[in-house]
């Protein structure tokens, strides 16, 4: 894997990575903001970290896996400011295993810190299948979500699945991404973005995502709906080392969806498997 491609990749993933934090009380609030842990829809407050297509679920992700027989394992931190409240998470726990050439396995745990206290939030995992290799590249991602127990609504129990799909273009030192999908719940997304190489081991990144939940009619509230705009660079020290930067803020998001922006940071590691002679 060249570091230039492990670089662009890590970014991508960490635009608009999908939430490590809690998604179940959509409308709870402190002050005037949620927090985006309280939240049913995808954000990019949780730093996953993907490099080629680690993250299990992201409102954004490329359709590359990482290698058969390779481990990644990324950690990183982001905080969320909204207009009365901040939230931290820190770690967030990132790892994924190569199983073949065209599958991969994967699981994201965050820790999420806030005025209340910490605890570990919803965790992710996945089986990553690519569908289509060359130029563009294909690839889908089954993923079981288990909601943090805090934010689990009674009536729809902890657990649910999802269906993301992701499509990638690949033009030497410019990619183009797009993903789309659904999760148990009713929270659809979609989202696209781009990444430059710089120069051989720098890359810069920039992504859209929109996600909504339709409201329960019965509720009286209105429907819930977030668009994110996100920017990273990244940077692979070595062939297996990538260090990287992001920041997000929302466009024409509600308060009680997590209006808000976000500074994101960490590193990630790859680790080949030796041959045994």
């Amino acid at each position: 894997m060249k570091p230039s491609v492990a670089a662009a990749s890590v970014a991508i993933g960490l635009l608009v990575a999908s939430g490590a934090a809690a998604q179940g009380k959509s409308h709870q609030s402190h002050g005037n903001n949620s927090r985006p842990s309280e939240s049913a829809l995808p954000t990019a407050t949780a730093a996953g970290t993907a490099a080629t297509g680690a993250l299990p679920f992201a409102a954004l992700d490329d359709a590359a896996l990482v290698d058969a027989g390779t481990v990644w394992v990324g950690f990183s931190l982001a905080r969320w400011s909204g207009s009365d409240t901040t939230e931290l998470q820190a770690p967030v726990v990132d790892a994924a295993v190569g199983v073949t050439p065209r599958m991969q396995l994967a699981l994201t745990v965050p820790r999420i810190v806030n005025d209340s206290g910490s605890a570990v939030g919803t965790t992710f995992a996945s089986a990553k299948f690519s569908l289509l290799e060359g130029a563009v590249k294909l690839a889908v991602a089954p993923t079981l979500e288990v909601l943090d127990a805090s934010a689990v609504d009674a009536s729809t129990g902890r657990a649910r699945v999802g269906l993301p799909v992701s499509v990638e273009v690949d033009r030497g030192p410019t990619r183009g991404y797009a993903s789309a999908g659904f999760f148990t719940g009713g929270v659809r997304y979609i989202g696209a973005g781009t990444a430059v190489d710089l120069r051989p081991r720098l890359t810069i990144s920039g992504a859209l995502s929109h996600a909504w939940q339709a409201a329960d009619a019965r509720s009286g509230l209105p429907d819930a709906v977030r668009t994110e705009c996100t920017g990273a660079a990244a940077y692979a020290v070595t062939n297996g080392f990538v260090v990287f930067a992001a920041a997000s803020h929302t466009i024409a998001t509600a308060d009680e969806n997590g209006a808000g922006a976000t500074l994101s940071a960490g590193a990630s590691f790859l680790v080949a498997r030796r041959r045994v002679r």
